[in-house]
């Protein structure tokens, strides 16, 4: 069974914008900026994000945007 992890951009709970199934291989967090910079005229203030995008240069290109980044660190 393959799994494709999907990036998906969302403006609340119940509104999708965009979405990005990338091959299985590749670490969603490399999908990131191109998906901000499709989105971010219409997403919120915040991004929320998962544990894969946990990195400072993730974190910047949501900052840079004048996004707030939340994001939980790996441990």
């Amino acid at each position: 069974m393959a799994v494709l992890p999907i990036v998906l951009t969302a403006a609340d709970e119940n509104t999708a914008i965009a979405i990005d199934v990338v091959p299985g291989q590749t670490h969603e967090a490399l999908h990131l900026e191109p998906m901000l910079d499709a989105t971010t005229a219409r997403v919120p203030d915040i991004t929320i994000g998962d544990k894969g995008f946990d990195g400072e240069s993730q974190r910047q290109a949501i900052r840079d945007r004048g996004i707030k980044p939340v994001i939980p660190c790996k441990l």
